[in-house]
């Protein structure tokens, strides 16, 4: 083989390794993000039930009140499915980056 040929293919494997290194980096910042993500929906979803909760046990949910927890649910729940739309496509960058990491390893 030639010897340009040599340093050809020793480049190549060099940037090869490089960018499974970047995506290594990438996927691991992406389960930091989901998993904090996930955690911060929970606390949220927590501190609205304990909220929900409270103004029950106090007897104050009159039909008003009532009205004002079904709204904040339904933003709540918007909220949550903004989340699982941003997490859903993070899951999708992850596995492009998975099936193109294994793509690249077969040759």
């Amino acid at each position: 083989m030639p010897e340009w040929a040599k340093e050809l293919r020793d480049d190549l494997q060099r940037g090869l390794t490089t960018v499974r290194s970047d995506i290594s980096a990438v996927r691991a910042d992406l389960t930091t993000i989901m998993v904090g993500t996930r955690a911060d929906i929970m606390a949220r979803i927590d501190r609205l039930q304990n909220d929900l909760t409270q103004h029950k046990d106090e007897g104050e949910v009159t039909f008003g009140a009532a009205a004002g927890a079904t709204r904040e649910i339904r933003n709540l729940r918007r909220h949550v499915d903004a989340l699982d739309e941003q997490m859903a496509a993070m899951m999708r960058m992850v596995q492009r980056l998975n099936r193109r990491d294994e793509g690249e390893g077969a040759n």
